[in-house]
């Protein structure tokens, strides 16, 4: 009796699923850094330091925004890959090796 239970059980859950998740893993093929440019005379310098973005390169890009009032500040990046022969890319604080993808389907 028990068997026929949940063997009923079984069968009566699965006429009343309507969705199927898949979960895949695609692989990065390249990596883009995203800048913003931001305004130095909204920010107060004290306030500005405190953010997770600093500028590394002091070359003569950092003179050339430093004089215009702008400041060029890392945002993110652009992570490519490739999923059913067409390319798309995710946006991440980090760069990333690979990109998890949740295939849904509902029915």
């Amino acid at each position: 009796m028990n068997k026929i239970l949940l063997s009923l059980l079984i069968c009566g859950s699965f006429a009343f699923a309507k969705q199927h998740t898949t979960y895949f893993h695609a692989h990065v093929t390249h990596s883009e850094p995203v800048y913003e440019y931001r305004d130095n005379r909204n920010h107060n310098k004290k306030n500005f330091n405190n953010t997770r973005y600093e500028i590394t390169n002091y070359g003569d890009n950092y003179n050339r925004y430093k004089r215009n009032g702008k400041q060029k500040v890392l945002v993110g990046y652009k992570n490519y890959f490739v999923y059913k022969n067409r390319e798309f890319h995710k946006f991440s604080n980090h760069r990333k090796n690979r990109i998890k993808i949740t295939e849904t389907i509902n029915f």
